[in-house]
């Protein structure tokens, strides 16, 4: 039921989706309910804002909670959805509402609508350019924890249900799947150390599967709680959760071939995706700890045998940088490999208790090209630009001056 400003009252009858699961516990939500019959703002499904240059977005939400960032042009905005309408438009300023300046913003947008343990977005018309999970929607749409919504050409946001998040059933590769229809583009960031760094902080000890959905990395093999058995009953759920997406294989007498090709041949100027090196290094790890490989070694000879493969990886990865520590191209791609194997070796709960020496090392690895790195650059610039190098303290009247 929708009870618009202009007095119109409209119904809409619509199916449940086939694969809508009621959220647990849906009778005891009003003892989640304060004094005021309220959910606290912490149990509210929320907007999250992922829309670019977030400094100087033209959105204003008209309820605005401080705990929630919304004073703060550096914090991604963040609207709470309370159990009633909330209208999304340019000319949208009641309280409650959420008001949006840009291209493709309508002054009456959409609804959103929240009700019943639901959240629905219905467009205000057939001109009003709304997309859930990149898909262009005409009609009312129930949202799902994790959804992508964009509203016109510029602002982005995610939908998050911390009810449905906590105590809902919900697939473990339903946000994965979302992110590929989406479009959007996995990234990593990270520091010398290879430790995960994002826009938004996420505790990393109670929710390290619910970081890596949130991150959208190729990070299967995850340590820490996937590991309870109370997380889950089924010991196959965990098991399909932790297949990698592709698999390699190498023939054992080829080994150090296999690994020259991969880290002494490939040409970085010309090699279409820039970590494809790591990508496939991890891949062989994951296969020499499996089954697959060797169903006759004991556990204790396959740990040594892949503490000798990284060891190995990492020895031909310190070669490769010293012999090309005049070439600031290959410095900064063996620099972004050996940051993100690095990274995807301390995030793999089998690899990272295993290879402690080899993890100082690749992280030695990328300072070392780091400052091999700098060192080209200044070379180039001394060569062009030497004022811009020079201590403005020297005064030197044979060299020019900027």
């Amino acid at each position: 039921v929708y009870l618009y400003a202009s007095g119109s009252l409209v119904f809409q009858l619509k199916k449940r989706p086939p694969d809508y699961q009621a959220r647990k516990g849906r009778k005891d939500d009003k003892g989640l309910r304060g004094k005021d019959g309220l959910m606290p703002p912490e149990k509210l499904p929320y907007l999250v804002e992922l829309s670019p240059g977030r400094g100087n977005h033209y959105a204003y939400y008209a309820y605005r909670h401080q705990e929630d960032g919304s004073d703060s042009r550096d914090k991604p905005k963040l609207y709470r959805l309370q159990h009633s309408i909330t209208e999304v438009g340019s000319d949208c300023t009641e309280d409650g509402a959420i008001q949006l300046l840009g291209p493709g913003i309508l002054p009456h947008h959409c609804n959103l609508m929240h009700s019943e343990g639901m959240v629905t977005v219905t467009p205000h018309g057939p001109d009003a350019d709304t997309f859930v999970d990149g898909q262009r929607i005409t009609e009312t749409t129930v949202l799902r924890s994790g959804s992508t919504l964009q509203f016109g050409s510029a602002h982005v946001f995610k939908f998050v249900d911390p009810m449905f998040d906590q105590g809902g059933k919900r697939d473990p590769n339903a946000a994965m799947r979302s992110r590929h229809k989406s479009g959007s583009v996995p990234e990593t960031t990270f520091d010398l150390r290879g430790d995960v760094h994002s826009g938004a902080a996420l505790p990393a000890s109670k929710s390290s599967g619910k970081l890596e959905m949130e991150r959208g990395m190729v990070k299967p093999m995850i340590r820490g709680e996937q590991q309870d058995s109370s997380r889950s009953q089924d010991p196959s759920a965990d098991r399909t959760e932790l297949t990698l997406p592709a698999s390699i294989d190498f023939r054992e007498n080829s080994e150090d071939t296999f690994l020259s090709a991969i880290i002494n041949y490939t040409n970085s100027s010309t090699v279409h995706f820039k970590l494809s090196p790591t990508y496939v290094l991890y891949m062989a790890c994951r296969y020499v700890l499996s089954p697959t490989y060797r169903p006759d070694m004991s556990p204790s000879e396959r740990t040594h045998k892949v503490i000798a493969i990284v060891n190995k990886m990492v020895s031909m990865m310190e070669g490769v940088i010293q012999k090309q520590k005049n070439i600031a191209g290959a410095l900064a791609f063996w620099m972004a490999n050996a940051s993100e194997l690095l990274n995807f070796i301390k995030q793999d709960r089998d690899l990272s208790r295993i290879t402690l020496d080899a993890q100082d090392i690749l992280a030695h690895l990328v300072q070392m090209a780091f400052k091999y790195l700098v060192h080209c650059l200044q070379a180039d610039l001394n060569n062009y630009m030497p004022a811009f190098l020079d201590d403005p303290e020297e005064h030197n009247p044979q060299r020019p001056n900027i």
